[in-house]
């Protein structure tokens, strides 16, 4: 009996790595570092969060983190979610965009081999049907006419066959592309909202913002941008936990949606923060609108469900600030959290509005 010989596993030293490897390599071991001296557990999420940072490709990103870095308060693994949540949530758009693109792209040269087949046959019938004209001087006898009658009939059925299999074909790729088009646009639609409140996320809002004061430009309609943010959020998650916390934040997400109608969009900026854009919205009104809100979700009272622990208050405070002529959707967006962060400043549960 001949003996089998078993391979040892061959080391990463027997390996040789590609630059691109080594790389990888040399990220892997500084998000490692960063895990451990932040204390953040290693999870994918949070391997995603430390690598983002170290290949700085999204500036906001680093700012964000940053910011956390630089703060006296540990990063939660809340922060880290929503921090992925807000930046790099375009994977699952561009895994479905290959996807149906690879398929679009599968049923185009279906039909561009549909179509030469057909021009291929119609050349065809033409030649025959050139033969058979020429054949119709000889054919003084009823015999030779009726075989060149009878290979005019079978080049017809032949012909309206190819016909047949060419428009079912045809029609089979126009449903197909129809089908994966629609797909691809729920995809964009589903990328552009936050998976936990249901309401816009950051993307959709700066989107929306941009097109908005493009809007404003040529109509002159009033534009307000409204940041509203839970007050003392932290504090509700270190004492009921995240659960409760992410509970919070889909109950103030739907105070807000179901205040607003028509082109206004409610969005999630990120973490515990969210914007509201109000088109053709006087900052009067705004005001009056975005009081309603804070009055509504500051009168409720949270109550667990299994304990019946009650949670208590929950407030809100909020910035508004009014589009002026030749501000930036930057410049509005800056103001509004200018006066947010003097709701904060100034006790919280209220809101602040101004120029």
């Amino acid at each position: 009996m001949t003996a089998t010989a078993k391979l040892a596993p061959a080391s990463r030293s027997d390996v040789p790595a590609r630059p691109d490897d080594a790389e990888a390599f040399e990220t892997a071991a500084q998000v490692n570092q960063l895990m451990a001296k932040h204390n953040t557990p290693p999870y994918p999420e949070t391997y995603s969060f430390w690598y983002a940072y170290l290949r700085r490709d999204c500036d906001e990103l680093v700012s964000t983190i940053d910011a956390m870095i630089g703060s006296d308060d540990p990063i939660t693994q809340f922060d880290i979610r929503s921090v992925c949540e807000t930046y790099l949530e375009t994977s699952s758009l561009e895994l479905a965009s290959n996807r149906i693109g690879l398929a679009i792209e599968k049923e185009m040269n279906g039909v561009s081999a549909l179509i030469k087949d057909g021009l291929e046959g119609n050349d065809n019938f033409a030649q025959k049907l050139c033969q058979i004209g020429a054949g119709l001087p000889d054919a003084c006898t009823g015999e030779g006419l009726g075989q060149l009658i009878a290979q005019l009939v079978a080049e017809n059925d032949r012909m309206a066959k190819k016909s047949r299999e060419l428009t079912s074909g045809l029609k089979a790729s126009q449903e197909q592309i129809t089908t994966l088009s629609k797909e691809l646009e729920a995809a964009r639609q589903q990328s552009n909202i936050d998976p936990l409140t249901g309401v816009s996320n950051r993307r959709a809002l700066t989107a929306q913002l941009e097109h908005e004061v493009t809007a404003f430009e040529h109509m002159e309609q009033p534009l307000c941008l409204v940041m509203g943010d839970i007050d003392n959020f932290k504090q509700v998650n270190d004492t009921f936990g995240h659960v409760v916390g992410d509970e919070v934040l889909k109950i103030f997400a739907n105070t807000m949606r179901t205040n607003v109608k028509g082109r206004d969009l409610v969005a999630r900026f990120g973490g515990e923060e969210f914007a509201i854009i109000l088109p053709q919205t006087s900052m009067e009104y705004a005001i009056k609108l975005v009081e309603s809100i804070r009055e509504q979700f500051s009168m409720k009272r949270l109550v667990l469900r299994q304990s019946r622990q009650q949670i208590g208050q929950v407030t809100a405070s909020f910035g508004i600030a009014e589009l002026m002529a030749g501000e930036t959707s930057s410049d509005l967006l800056e103001r509004a959290d200018e006066q947010l962060y003097r709701a904060k400043n100034n006790g919280r549960n209220r809101v602040c509005a101004g120029c």
